[in-house]
């Protein structure tokens, strides 16, 4: 089935390059983190501006 680390990381480094996620102050990027309101509604945004 191969290593769930590798699905992840291969998928959030998608999302990276579509540009749906950037990382926050301090040039940080916590993928095992929480998002606030704020983050996942811009990246839900820039997701359907993708799909369209």
């Amino acid at each position: 089935m191969g290593d769930p680390g590798r699905t992840r990381y291969g998928k959030t480094h998608t999302a990276l390059g579509l540009g749906l996620l950037e990382g926050r102050e301090g040039n940080q990027f916590v993928p095992d983190g929480l998002a606030t309101r704020a983050e996942a509604a811009v990246a839900l945004l820039r997701l359907w501006k993708v799909l369209q």
